[in-house]
């Protein structure tokens, strides 16, 4: 049957397995409105017959309607038109969906009529955004009373397939989302009319969120900016213009003097914010540094900055030392600048840190022997207004370590390190604070270190010394290298004598006329080591300890009430293999107190 219309979906000629008829073809289009219009659907309807002689058989008209229904089983291919009746002229060339196939109810003798509904979206019926429906953009404005300006958008469509091969819907509704989303996209639209524009668009996108349905093939954005009105006493951050926009938040803190706390203290945390993106960081990085530079070289009043300068002049922050630290974040695209100030003297304003010292005594105060506990922190509060350090490397700024170890380097260890640097200023620290505590100190050129600590935080920077010295061990010249020692007093004791009675010769008078007193005995030991690696002889040993054990009982001697001094015992005991060596002294003493013929009323009693 030659036909002049050939009608082809999905590039087969469907109707050339169906004798019959060319089918009659209705086009109608339908418009979508969202606020304007937005594009049109087309509905096509194939309307025919089959013809035939008998139900069954390959030429029956059962097995020729299954070749219709075969031939558009399947959705969203292509539907050809094609007129050959005079060259070759496409009338219809587009995707389509499949809505129905209908087929009269008849006995399928003879003839049978059918019915084909088709849909498509053309994308020549489409001004723009061919591939979606239902589309929707929408901003929320609202502003504050200090200025701060927030904008809220949501963007979302439905998508539908425009693709034979495999479906893009879904797609189609993100490309369309995606190309209306973003601060490129927004700076095209004109802000309302309460926000006083400055020649610039300071739009900084502050979250962004998704959601998807893949199902309905539905795609939907939302987004927050930020902004911010700019004016001239922010000039020292946003200059003339800005390249990249800049937001800015600003809090401040205030501690008061009071007699509790007599350490004034102020801090601003400020945060400076931009748009993601390598380039607008690095201008936001290249920004502050000028904001900090500046603050660093002229101090905190000379800061053109509206929302500091208000807290300045209410305050009065003009002095104090100004120190302040920096991080940044540039997966975020933030830098936060805290600023302190403060009047604490512990501060040290040349390397930034604070450094606090404290003692603590243990004395014994019938021996004079004494423990010092003392420790120092240094604790760095980032990068300081009168130092040499700048913003201009950043990762310098971000080693709060490294500071507090150049003043740990310069002013605990002198400059140079050395196993015994440390050691030394902490015994220099315990004599200074024992002489000072202890004017008339005993044994105070004996302080000696015996516990020692260091522990530094490379999360705070803070470095920490603890350390214990005493006086208490005495032997720390010549070759002896360590002792201790103990010391036992047995005081005197009152002896007081019985008289016959004059008067009675059954009585007795207990005085106090003749009292004497034992002596006082004094114990002393030493247990002491020598250096091992001078192979001294036992004699010189001995001599060794003989000649600090005399200067030590002497001392011990001032220190115990008495007179007559007597050397009751004296023992060593030497062995020179391991270095270890003892001695023990024995000496007593006559009772000094003035109360030896003190006359008192007698006692009269009677002794059995």
């Amino acid at each position: 049957m030659s036909r002049a219309v050939i009608i082809y979906y999905n590039d087969v000629d469907v109707f050339d397995n169906v004798p019959c008829p060319t089918p009659f073809v209705t086009r109608s289009n339908a418009v979508i409105n969202f606020g304007k219009k937005f594009g049109q659907t087309s509905s096509i309807t194939l309307d025919g017959v089959i013809t035939g002689h008998n139900f069954t058989g390959v030429d029956g008209l059962y097995q020729k309607s299954s070749n219709v229904l075969s031939g558009f089983s399947q959705n969203f291919k292509n539907l050809k038109i094609v007129d050959t009746s005079s060259g070759t002229q496409t009338i219809f060339d587009n995707l389509v969906k499949v809505n129905s196939i209908d087929f009269q109810e008849n006995t399928f003798a003879r003839l049978v009529e059918f019915s084909i509904n088709l849909e498509a979206y053309e994308s020549g019926l489409f001004p723009a955004n061919f591939g979606v429906l239902d589309p929707a953009d929408n901003i929320d404005v609202s502003k504050t009373e200090d200025g701060q300006i927030s904008i809220n958008r949501t963007v979302s469509a439905r998508g539908y397939n425009t693709s034979s091969g495999s479906s893009n819907a879904l797609q189609n509704a993100i490309n369309f989302v995606n190309s209306r989303t973003g601060v490129g996209y927004l700076n095209q639209y004109s802000l309302p009319h309460f926000i006083q524009k400055t020649g610039q668009k300071n739009l900084v996108l502050s979250s962004q969120s998704e959601s998807i349905n893949r199902f309905e093939a539905t795609y939907s954005v939302e987004e927050s900016y930020k902004y911010q009105e700019l004016s001239g006493t922010d000039s020292d951050l946003y200059g003339s213009s800005l390249t990249y926009p800049i937001y800015k938040t600003c809090t401040f803190n205030f501690s008061p003097e009071t007699s509790d706390s007599p350490r004034e203290e102020a801090s601003f945390n400020i945060e400076f914010s931009t748009n993601k993106g390598a380039t607008e960081f690095y201008y936001l990085r290249e920004t502050v540094t000028k904001y900090v530079n500046k603050l660093r070289e002229n101090g905190v009043s000379s800061i053109q900055d509206s929302m500091v300068q208000e807290a300045v002049n209410n305050f009065n922050l003009s002095n104090g030392a100004l120190f302040y630290q920096l991080s940044e974040d540039q997966e975020a695209s933030k830098i936060n600048l805290e600023l302190n100030i403060t009047n604490d003297s512990t501060f040290n304003v040349d390397y930034g840190v604070y450094f606090t010292e404290n003692y603590s005594f243990n004395n014994d105060p019938i021996r004079d022997f004494t423990d010092i506990n003392y420790d120092f922190t240094i604790s760095p509060f980032g990068l300081v207004s009168t130092g040499t350090i700048t913003y201009d490397n950043v990762p310098q700024a971000q080693r709060p370590l490294k500071r507090s170890y150049k003043y740990y380097y310069d002013n605990i260890l002198g400059g140079s390190y050395g196993s015994s640097n440390l050691e030394n200023y902490v015994s220099g620290r315990a004599y200074s604070g024992f002489t000072g505590l202890f004017t008339d100190g005993y044994l105070a050129d004996k302080i000696k270190v015996i516990e020692l600590s260091k522990q530094d935080n490379p999360s705070n920077g803070v470095i920490s010394v603890s350390s214990t010295s005493t006086n208490s061990e005495v032997f720390k010249s010549g070759d002896i290298k360590n002792g201790s020692y103990s010391i036992s007093v047995n005081a005197p004791i009152k002896i007081i004598k019985a008289a016959r009675s004059s008067l009675n010769d059954s009585d007795y008078v207990i005085t106090e006329y003749d009292t004497t007193y034992t002596r006082q005995d004094c114990d002393v030991s030493f247990d002491a080591s020598y250096n091992s690696n001078k192979q001294l002889s036992t004699s010189n040993l001995k001599n060794e300890i003989n000649t600090n054990a005399k200067s030590f009982i002497n001392k011990i001697k001032t220190k115990v009430t008495g007179e007559n001094f007597l050397l009751v015992s004296e023992n060593y005991d030497v062995n020179q293999f391991n270095g270890n060596a003892s001695s023990s002294h024995s000496f007593s003493s006559k009772h000094t107190e003035d109360l030896y013929k003190v006359k008192v009323n007698p006692y009269l009693g009677s002794v059995n």
